[in-house]
C-alpha cells in the first residue's frame, strides 16, 4: 500500500509538471507575427502560423448580400495570396485584440481588423471581426480555427 501511495504521488506530480498556462506574452508575440505576415504580404509566415489541419469559416457581406465560405490551410493561404496580388495600396490595421480563455495549451483571441486597398481604380475597406482559436503544439503556437465575419465597403 505504501508503494502504491508513493506511485500515486509521483504520478500526480509528473502529470502536473510543466502544466504552466500559456503566457499572455507568448500569445501577443504570436498575434504580432500574424499581423506582420499580413502587413508584409508574407505567405510563408502566414502559412506557418496555421496548423496543418486549420479550419477557416466565415461570412462576407458586400452591398447587403451575404456569402459564406470555408477553407483549409492551403485554400486560405492561396486565396489571401491571390487577393494580395490584385490589390494596390494594401494596408492592414488591427483595431482591437482581446485574449480570452487562456489555458495550459490554448487560447482564444477576439479581434477587429481593417484592410484597405484599391482594385481597378476603386477603393475598398474590409472590416473583419475574427475569433481565432490558438493551440500550443510542442513549443509553437498555431491557429487551429478561425471564424470571421467581414463587411466590404466601397470607399
Amino acid at each position: 500500500m505504501k508503494y502504491f501511495l508513493t506511485f500515486l504521488l509521483f504520478f500526480f506530480m509528473a502529470s502536473t509538471a510543466g502544466a504552466e498556462t500559456l503566457s499572455e506574452s507568448e500569445i501577443i508575440s504570436f498575434i504580432e507575427t500574424v499581423d506582420s505576415s499580413f502587413k508584409n504580404r508574407d505567405p510563408e509566415a502566414l502559412a506557418s502560423s496555421l496548423s496543418d489541419s486549420a479550419k477557416l469559416k466565415g461570412t462576407t457581406t458586400v452591398s447587403g448580400s451575404q456569402s459564406e465560405y470555408s477553407a483549409n490551410k492551403e485554400q486560405y493561404v492561396s486565396s489571401v495570396v491571390a487577393a494580395w496580388n490584385n490589390y494596390k495600396n494594401y494596408e492592414y490595421t488591427k483595431e482591437q485584440s482581446t485574449i480570452t480563455n487562456i489555458s495550459k495549451s490554448s487560447a482564444v483571441v477576439d479581434e477587429v481588423v481593417v484592410e484597405t486597398f484599391e482594385i481597378g481604380g476603386d477603393s475598398y475597406e474590409v472590416r473583419s471581426e475574427n475569433k481565432v482559436f490558438i493551440e500550443k503544439d510542442q513549443k509553437t503556437l498555431k491557429a487551429i480555427k478561425i471564424i470571421t465575419n467581414s463587411t466590404v465597403t466601397k470607399t
